[in-house]
């Protein structure tokens, strides 16, 4: 008979901005994503452990530009300029297609 389960940590919180937690998860995707980019990250543990402050630093700059824009109501944004920045960036990758067809295959 096994006994109850033993109750693994999943992910942990590295930091706090306001209330928004940044999550060990968050900095290891950021660090494989830059990786993945070509950045050249160290194999010694110090090095890796800077880079890993580094990025910290960048995601918690992040979200205090997120917190701040979310409290910043002087910014307002009409539906004609949402309108008009979806149709430009429509004809911007309709313009990559050489035929109608191209763009929009059967």
């Amino acid at each position: 008979m096994m006994g109850p389960p033993t109750p693994q940590v999943v992910d942990r919180i590295v930091a706090v901005v306001g209330a928004a937690p940044i999550l060990s998860s968050q900095l290891d995707e950021q660090l494989l994503m830059a990786r993945s980019q070509g950045a050249q990250l160290p194999d010694d543990s110090v090095g890796m452990a800077a880079a890993r402050h580094q990025i910290l630093d960048q995601l918690v700059s992040e979200e205090l530009l997120v917190q701040q824009a979310e409290r910043d109501t002087s910014i307002r944004i009409t539906e004609q300029e949402i309108e008009d920045q979806v149709q430009k960036t429509v004809d911007n990758v309709h313009r990559q297609f050489s035929t109608q067809s191209d763009f929009f295959p059967s």
